[in-house]
């Protein structure tokens, strides 16, 4: 059996592959390593024409294996990247149909407004020096005038789900929230989707690696950032680390008054452009998913 994890980013990828998918008392195994690089580039880097001429000698690197372990390929930006790479979500579905017979999907969720705030601060984590009114940008961008940075249509969750139950089956699709991953109805609803028992060994909940979110990330780091334009240079870079430590250590020192101000001006930004773009969609995904979002604040 193969899964193929497809992200969204921001929701739990770091945990799910490091505590979950590559560890075989738990039943999984991860061929190409926790966090599979090998088919981001098979579905995103590879030109069209060459991707169909190569599909056979690419089929090869995902051979399913015969074994009781189930074969896990999982990388949070297989179809999306919300920091400001753009990417094709269908043509990566119509890639990982080609490439795998009969993959069972897993699609992680979060709720709007935390992933797209939680992306921007990703972003600026990139040597970005972006604001959020020019991240998310919905109105201009509809326009076209200026291209926002963040797609904030590709978190209408249920356009994406209806056209993965369209090409690979509902019953090989699950689709859950990050805000389920803390209840211990998280891996069981997983097992139970991949006709496994669940291993004596596994605890009642996962365990869960987060990202230190920093106030300096919102009050210095886009500054920061200016220094090293017009493009950042590699994130191993003499003067990358030393700006990003000297973030980390400005950021013990921030008054939460200074951030508090930044936050409710972002969430000010996004209540004027974006507040309402989703209810429909959430209502849909509900009911695609078999998940009261409400109950986890999705509006």
């Amino acid at each position: 059996m193969q899964l193929i994890h497809i992200g969204y980013p921001k929701c739990a990828s770091t945990s799910l592959q490091q505590f979950l998918f590559d560890n075989s008392a738990f039943g999984f195994r991860s061929p190409h390593g926790a966090q599979c690089t090998r088919l981001l580039h098979d579905l995103r880097v590879v030109d069209t024409f060459e991707f169909d001429t190569q599909i056979d000698s690419i089929r090869k690197n995902y051979a399913p294996n015969d074994g009781e372990l189930v074969d896990v390929y999982s990388h949070e930006h297989l179809l999306i990247d919300p920091y400001g790479e753009r990417s094709q979500v269908r043509e990566g579905v119509r890639r990982l149909s080609k490439i795998f017979d009969s993959p069972k999907i897993l699609l992680m969720i979060r709720e709007q407004k935390s992933a797209i705030v939680s992306s921007y601060n990703e972003h600026l984590r990139r040597g970005r020096t972006t604001t959020f009114d020019d991240f998310v940008n919905t109105k201009e961008r509809e326009l076209g005038f200026r291209p926002s940075v963040c797609r904030v249509y590709e978190f209408k969750y249920d356009r994406l789900i209806s056209y993965l139950h369209e090409t690979f089956g509902t019953e090989n699709v699950l689709v859950l929230p990050l805000e389920m991953t803390r209840s211990p109805d998280f891996l069981p609803r997983l097992y139970t989707f991949l006709g496994r028992p669940m291993p004596e060994a596994l605890p009642e909940t996962m365990s869960e690696t987060t990202r230190t979110s920093r106030k300096g990330d919102l009050v210095f780091l886009r500054h920061f950032n200016k220094l090293i334009t017009p493009s950042p240079p590699h994130s191993g870079s003499l003067l990358r680390r030393a700006l990003y430590g000297a973030n980390i250590l400005l950021s013990a020192v921030v008054p939460d008054t200074l951030y508090q101000a930044k936050r409710r001006k972002i969430m000010a930004t996004y209540e004027r452009e974006i507040e309402g773009l989703y209810t429909d969609s959430n209502l849909r995904t509900s009911d695609l998913i078999g998940i009261d979002l409400a109950e986890f604040g999705y509006k």
